[in-house]
């Protein structure tokens, strides 16, 4: 699960089982006690009230001593009392309670020394919420509370260590110790979150910096091969001249058209690494023009249709675009043509090429597919044709003039412009390249 799902899922199920905890606390705890310090004060009350009525009928029929002790038993209780007829006459009110309290009310009867009921007694006691002890029994809950979130708060410090701190701190070691030629090693992990996504990308990352110094390395090899090669001959023909006197001048003269010949292959090298290092320069900075997807495949069929019509070669194509648009750098999508074209004539080893041509959508890319029927690639060469310097046989590299510099240069263009390009075999008999380029969303 994603972390921006399982965090707010987490941080839900915290609050939630901290409220059930709170409240299964309140109805077991809370709750009960109050009840009973309710009940308990109650029966405290009623043990109170009952002495009043009595010492009034101690002091009938002496109206003055009654007065007085209810004033002074209003005071020191906070309790109003109220003294009725037995026709229920008020006679006497003494206020001792405030008025904003509800009170609960008692009645009790006066009788004399015959037994007879003289008076009425309206006792009113409001229950003070501080009685209760509100005060603590919100203190407690608030320390249940402060325990509660301080167990959660550890817990789940410990939890998001092991889910995203240590993670974090593996993969910075990981990354202090990436060095060029240390051995790779993939990050082994089962996490399916950002995390593993970080992970992943670290473990590419590193893969890529690998591949890029052999890259370098390779580059270094192909280059000094490449000229070394043709030098090797020049040089040799050097030899010859200086030494051998007795040459003819239809020697000497067949001797200076192959240096010039070795020469000019050794420029052709020259300025097709410059091509390539001067793309890699332009990529990053080069402009996109929106132009439509169908205007622009039907001219570049329309021109290679013709150029391999002149080496007796045929082009087939159709495709399945209407008015889409996708935005551009023209004349590097073309370079792009040119090189797979150029390779379907160069290697397709055949004396009758067909090479075809097919174009359509899927989704949000615009899929371009150009097949051959020559002889193709091994399938061990397959996954190295867009490695620069790379070239399937090695041979015949100066016999077909080829550097491996050609798939590379498509590839650095294609992912500029936001696609993927990859080879396989077509069922036409040779190789196959199909690539991608997002259309406009407009």
């Amino acid at each position: 699960m994603k972390l921006k799902l399982k965090l707010p899922l987490l941080f839900s199920f915290i609050i939630m089982i901290l409220a059930v905890m709170i409240a299964i606390y309140i109805k077991m705890d809370v709750i009960e006690s109050i009840i009973t310090r309710v009940t308990d004060i109650r029966h405290e009350h009623q043990l109170k009230d009952r002495v009043i009525p009595l010492k009034i009928e101690e002091l009938y029929p002496d109206v003055d001593a009654i007065e007085a002790y209810m004033k002074k038993t209003i005071t020191r209780e906070k309790i109003t009392l109220s003294l009725y007829d037995p026709s229920f006459k008020e006679l006497y009110v003494f206020r001792g309670a405030r008025k904003d309290r509800e009170p609960s009310e008692t009645w009790y009867q006066i009788k004399d020394h015959n037994g007879e009921t003289v008076l009425l007694l309206k006792l009113q006691r409001p229950l003070n919420p501080q009685d209760i002890i509100l005060k603590t029994v919100f203190s407690e809950t608030l320390l249940l509370l402060m325990i509660a979130l301080a167990l959660i708060f550890i817990a789940l410090t410990i939890y998001l260590h092991y889910l995203i701190t240590k993670p974090i701190q593996n993969l910075n070691k990981r990354l202090r110790n990436i060095k060029y030629h240390s051995p790779f090693h993939p990050i082994m992990h089962n996490r399916k979150d950002e995390i593993g996504e970080l992970f992943e990308h670290v473990s590419e990352m590193q893969e890529r910096i690998h591949q890029s110094n052999k890259e370098q390395i390779d580059m270094v090899a192909a280059i000094t091969h490449d000229l070394k090669t043709p030098l090797t001959s020049i040089n040799g023909f050097i030899e010859l001249l200086l030494t051998k006197k007795s040459l003819s001048e239809i020697d000497k003269e067949e001797y200076l058209n192959l240096i010039g010949k070795k020469s000019r292959d050794i420029t052709d090298l020259i300025n097709e690494f410059s091509a390539f290092t001067k793309n890699e320069v332009l990529l990053p900075s080069i402009s996109f023009h929106s132009i439509r997807i169908k205007d622009f495949f039907e001219s570049v069929a329309i021109e290679y249709e013709a150029e391999l019509s002149g080496l007796d070669y045929e082009l087939f194509w159709e495709h399945h675009f209407a008015n889409e648009c996708f935005s551009i750098n023209e004349p590097m999508l073309r370079r792009v043509f040119a090189n797979l074209f150029s390779n379907s004539v160069r290697y397709g080893a055949k004396e009758e090429l067909e090479v075809y041509m097919n174009g359509y959508l899927k989704g949000e890319y615009a899929f371009f597919v150009i097949e051959d029927n020559g002889i193709g690639v091994p399938d061990s060469d397959l996954a190295f044709l867009f490695q620069r310097f790379f070239t399937v046989d090695q041979s015949r590299q100066s016999e077909t003039g080829g550097t491996g510099l050609g798939l590379a240069s498509c590839q650095s263009i294609i992912e500029r412009h936001g696609g993927e390009i990859r080879a396989f075999h077509s069922q036409k008999g040779g190789l196959g390249i199909k690539f991608s380029i997002p259309i406009d969303s407009h």
